[in-house]
């Protein structure tokens, strides 16, 4: 089967963030109510939501607890009074911490609203992280973990200097102090109209009155923005969180009309396109009126995904393979050639003999392997042993070395592309020890050991947006430049993608590829992990990640984190569900794949015997017949063009 072919304010560490961004759970509603210690309310109208994504995210959060919140709807919504969470006041509850320099805070009066008063925080700077300045308020009522909450608020923008007039907030619901661990963080989008915003969430942990705090991140570029009738309430376990109105999350440039789109599409037609001319002869004469069936076999881009070994090798799931192979034209394997799992370190499920015949299978079917991470120098991710070589230097880069030796010298010629290093922005243990010129001699060994393999730099968070990943970006930029000062044979530069709540706008993805583009490097996104509740979400926004990623001359391939949910990290593939049955980004992948970026055109040669089209760049067959006689041949369609001759 071919590829491709077919139609105080919160902080926290590196390393602490990344936690946290994995176990994010999200979710959205609002509603304005009366406040008190008990509110009532009318019914409110069912708000669409995925029918599954409560069921999961109660489970998630509330983790193992003697009584659960129910995983099913009560239908009891409306009926059921909630306890107020935060103070009386409301809005006023909220005051600025953190960097309370950077913002004007004020309340002021709003009419024509259920509602009437706000806060309006005027940003004066912008921040390095969202959470440098912020409005919080700490919780005056006992909550247990498990608890079912609605949080209820409005929010409208009257000023942005970015964004169309667009502005930003988030919303977070965390323990009030280190490790400021997240029950729930919802990023909030909106423009000049008040917006109503829900957000039902789990309680993650049980906190006493005061230990937590609710809060409205402000360290966003300059902008006004105001916020009114808050309200958080607890509804304990009597509700499902699929009773919960809800409000899905968006992003800038979620609009089927909104502007970037037009200038991708535009691009795409000029970058990821070529015209192809095909000459049909017969006995050295041209033949005109020739049918001719061209039909693209395989993107130049590489549109790849996450397998392991043992799942390429599983007989008992065929369609897992045949899935593969349809929609996929790289594979980079999870963990099977990682340095852990090479040295024995991740349990028997991994072995060389394994990893050479997955290899091998994927070879039979055209489809080449990226070898991921080299070395990821922090403790966590090498051999148990090596942490005792810190203080010795020659003896680390000795190991460091001989790893690198050993495994390029098994499968250096049988991978096309090596992530030499992943993430030194913030895994630098092994780094501290040998210095960042030690990167340098690994791109340059791994060069003499497989000279035809494509060498990469790996970074991650560059593609998510604001604080941290501006750091990782110059990080980025900073270690590339220096690796090529020294001589590194660095042939790419990759990012990875990882994204639980806020979601960067596509044109925002666009500059950023091009941005890390600019020393001549081309970008591979190495993995994109879309790890959103939400999966109508799910599938908009991985439709208009690709379409941005696609669209830049500067990227080279998209690696997609696994597409299924029985063999994925989070049991939260993008595409397909346990049981095969698809969600919205299967389908939007497909339509990309095998309809809007796929070219199968047929037309009929001129009088000079030539046919030509525009097509996506790739590997063709092609075919022509004319009068009983038939030719046909392959080509491949690189920038610039191509031309086949065929032979009667």
């Amino acid at each position: 089967m071919s590829h491709l072919a077919r139609p105080a304010a919160s902080r926290r560490s590196p390393a602490r963030r990344r936690a946290w961004l994995a176990g994010i759970l999200w979710a959205s509603a609002l509603v304005v109510v009366p406040l008190g210690a008990c509110i009532k309310r009318q019914p409110l109208p069912p708000v669409a939501s995925t029918a599954d994504t409560p069921a999961e995210a109660s489970a998630l959060a509330a983790g193992p607890t003697e009584e659960k919140a129910p995983t099913e709807p009560t239908g009891n919504w409306g009926k059921v009074p909630g306890v107020a969470v935060i103070g009386p006041g409301g809005i006023r509850e909220f005051m600025p911490h953190g960097q309370v320099e950077k913002v004007k805070h004020s309340i002021v009066e709003v009419d024509g609203e259920e509602f009437n008063e706000a806060a309006r925080a005027i940003v004066l700077r912008g921040s390095a992280n969202t959470w440098d300045v912020q409005l919080q308020t700490r919780t005056v009522n006992q909550v247990e973990k498990g608890d079912v909450l609605l949080a209820t608020f409005s929010f409208r923008v009257t000023q942005a200097e970015a964004g169309g007039g667009d502005g930003d907030t988030e919303f977070v619901f965390e323990l009030g102090r280190e490790p400021y661990s997240k029950s729930v963080s919802y990023p909030v989008r909106g423009g000049r109209d008040w917006k109503t915003i829900r957000v039902p969430f789990v309680s993650a942990n049980t906190f006493k009155p005061g230990e937590a705090q609710a809060i409205f991140r402000l360290g966003y570029p300059p902008q006004t923005i105001e916020i009114g009738g808050v309200t958080l309430e607890n509804f304990g376990k009597q509700l499902a969180l699929a009773d919960l109105p809800m409000t899905r999350p968006s992003y800038r440039g979620m609009a089927l009309d909104a502007a970037w789109r037009a200038a991708a599409e535009a691009r795409i037609e000029k970058v990821r396109k070529a015209e192809l001319k095909v000459v049909v002869r017969d006995q050295g004469k041209v033949v005109s009126g020739a049918n001719v069936h061209l039909t693209l076999k395989r993107h130049a881009f590489a549109f790849g995904t996450a397998a392991t070994a043992a799942r390429v090798l599983d007989q008992s799931e065929p369609k897992y393979l045949e899935t593969l192979t349809e929609l996929f034209n790289t594979v980079t394997l999870e963990n099977d050639l990682e340095w852990r799992a090479v040295a024995g370190d991740s349990g028997a499920g991994y072995s060389a003999e394994r990893t050479r015949s997955a290899i091998d299978l994927l070879a039979q079917r055209g489809i080449p392997v990226r070898g991921r991470a080299l070395v990821r120098p922090a403790w966590d991710a090498v051999p148990r042993t090596l942490e005792k070589d810190a203080k010795n230097p020659a003896k680390l880069r000795q190991a460091v070395e001989g790893h690198l030796r050993d495994l390029l010298g098994t499968y250096g010629t049988s991978v096309t592309t090596w992530t030499v290093v992943d993430s030194p922005y913030d895994r630098r243990d092994i780094l501290e020890v040998l210095g960042d010129e030690a990167m340098g001699d690994w791109f340059k060994l791994a060069r003499s050991l497989a000279p035809k393999a494509e060498l990469v730099l790996d970074t991650t968070g560059a593609l998510n947006t604001g604080g941290l990943p501006d750091r990782q970006r110059e990080s980025a930029e900073s270690v590339l430049r220096q690796l090529l000062i020294a001589g590194a044979p660095v042939d790419a530069i990759g990012v990875q993608a990882q994204y639980a709540s806020k979601l960067t706008a596509p044109e925002e993805i666009v500059a950023t590829i091009e941005r890390l583009g600019q020393q001549g490097k081309p970008v591979i996104v190495t993995r994109f992990d879309p790890l959103l509740e939400d999966t109508v979400l799910g599938g908009d926004y991985l439709r208009d990640f690709y379409i941005a990623v696609f669209s830049s001359p500067a990227a080279k391939g998209i690696t997609l984190w696994g597409f299924w949910d029985r063999e994925h990290w989070k049991n939260r593939a993008a595409l397909y569900h346990t049981d095969w049955s698809t969600k919205p980004a299967a389908d939007q992948y497909r339509d990309l794949m095998l309809k809007r970026w796929h070219t199968d055109v047929q037309g009929q040669t001129d009088a000079q015997g030539t046919f030509t089209a525009r097509g996506f760049l790739g590997d063709y067959t092609v075919e022509a017949a004319v009068g009983g006689r038939s030719a046909n041949g392959e080509v491949s369609l690189v920038a610039g063009g191509a031309t086949l001759e065929l032979k009667m």
